[in-house]
């Protein structure tokens, strides 16, 4: 019954730091940006967590391109996501976080529960990320603390995001508390000629054709879904295997994150599938843009952010309806006769 937190052996030359109770095991590389490479659910013996078969896990440099050294796993992106020039500033491809060693100190080591601690300096922005990272004995629930402190003179713009790739199959379907969707790019879409805003998350064409974009596509299909969904009821997003009645959650405050971006590939972009579950602070991925419509993280000079995350496994649920501070998830229970 109790929480253990170990190095592991090196794998491609960096060693883990892993975090293990009697449900979960968690798997992070400080120095490949602090990278989660897996998240498995003991009792099923799944790994939530996609590994792009393409391109293996390793510690990259400021600079690199993002899609080319995507091995999968969960990244967090900051201050940026698409690269170009932002207020003066020269933005690497997604940010920094993904592609700077971390350094970290382990603060508990169990056994009711374990902890560490990580953090790194900007180099394109001025700030402090810092994250703890806890596992308790008993539950299926990572707790994540952030905090981010703009320790430069002027104010900071900036996005910041949850990036957990995750392996699914068709069997999967995404839940998500938000009212409306908006394509990323209309050629982003499984409809033909789609408008660009919906009803989350059943998205139509303009010959009158309707999407469910909570359902999964096949890989066979070769199509892509990216969407924003906004307009939150509640801080969570959830991927269920609906076969196995197993999933994956993420529950964030919705004020500091209230967009979910959904990055759904199914085939259709270089030959692979996954969805990645993006809570964001920013909506569009355009700085400037989001910036115009004042929907962009900002710091004063030394003002500092503090947010609570967590990460859960769940079973025995085909549909998330809600999921509860203390991590309960509940099911869909259709009324009589609506199936």
């Amino acid at each position: 019954m109790s929480a253990t937190i170990n190095r592991g052996q090196p794998y491609q030359g960096l060693r883990p730091i892993i975090m293990e109770n009697q449900l979960l095991r968690v798997e992070l590389f400080p120095e490949a940006g602090a990278k989660i490479y897996h998240f498995i659910y003991k009792p099923f013996g799944h790994d939530f967590m996609w590994h792009n078969p393409k391109v293996d896990l390793q510690a990259v440099t400021l600079g690199q391109s993002y899609d080319d050294n995507f091995s999968g796993g969960w990244d967090e992106l900051f201050p940026n996501d698409a690269p170009g020039v932002f207020q003066g500033r020269t933005l690497a491809d997604h940010g920094e976080l993904w592609c700077r060693p971390w350094e970290y100190q382990v603060l508990q080591h169990g056994p009711q529960e374990v902890e560490i601690y990580l953090r790194l300096r900007g180099t394109t922005v001025s700030a402090l990320l810092e994250r703890w990272i806890t596992l308790k004995a008993g539950q299926a629930r990572l707790f994540f603390r952030h905090r981010i402190t703009n320790t430069g003179s002027d104010s900071l713009n900036f996005l910041w995001k949850l990036h957990p790739a995750l392996a699914v199959n068709e069997n999967c379907r995404v839940d998500v508390p938000g009212r409306q969707g908006e394509f990323v790019d209309s050629t982003w879409s499984r409809l033909e000629d789609p408008h660009l805003t919906f009803d989350w998350p059943l998205a139509k064409n303009r010959s009158g054709q309707t999407a469910d974009l909570s359902q999964v596509l096949p890989f066979a299909s070769g199509k892509n879904d990216f969407v924003y969904v906004n307009d939150l009821r509640e801080g969570w997003c959830a991927m269920t295997d609906t076969a196995r009645e197993v999933g994956f959650a993420l529950t964030f405050p919705k004020e500091v994150f209230p967009f979910v971006w959904l990055f759904m590939p199914a085939g259709g972009w270089r030959g692979i599938q996954t969805v990645i579950l993006e809570p964001c602070n920013t909506c569009p991925k355009d700085l400037d843009v989001a910036w115009q419509r004042g929907a962009i993280g900002t710091l004063a000079p030394g003002e500092v952010l503090n947010c609570q995350t967590s990460a859960l496994a769940y079973a025995g649920v085909k549909r998330v309806t809600r999921i509860d501070q203390d991590g309960s998830v509940a099911d869909y229970d259709p009324a009589p006769g609506q199936g």
